[in-house]
């Protein structure tokens, strides 16, 4: 039902951090693998690279399937380009979490 909502924002308007959010949905649901197409999709239509939500959602789905060296690289492009020291502190603890 939750993806159902995500669905209706969208149709009413285009955000990609609300497509980037509805991906974790996915996520949840269905899996890495369709998560991942979900996020590939916002890519062909909005420059999300720039947005550090993007980076953090690819790193959790990188964690999930046990990429972690991946999932590690994402977290931290995601620190990087977050200019709040509250995400970068969320965001560290993310990576020091990570199995080594």
């Amino acid at each position: 039902k939750i993806l159902d909502y995500y669905d209706q924002m969208l149709a009413i308007h285009y955000d990609p951090i609300v497509h980037i959010n509805r991906s974790l949905v996915v996520l949840q649901l269905n899996g890495p693998q369709q998560a991942i197409h979900e996020l590939n999709r916002i890519k062909e239509t909005t420059e999300v690279k720039a947005y550090p939500i993007y980076h953090m959602a690819l790193g959790t789905i990188c964690n999930q399937t046990g990429d972690l060296k991946k999932a590690r690289v994402h977290f931290q492009n995601a620190k990087d380009l977050t200019s709040s020291e509250a995400e970068k502190r969320l965001i560290n603890d993310k990576i020091l979490r990570l199995p080594v």
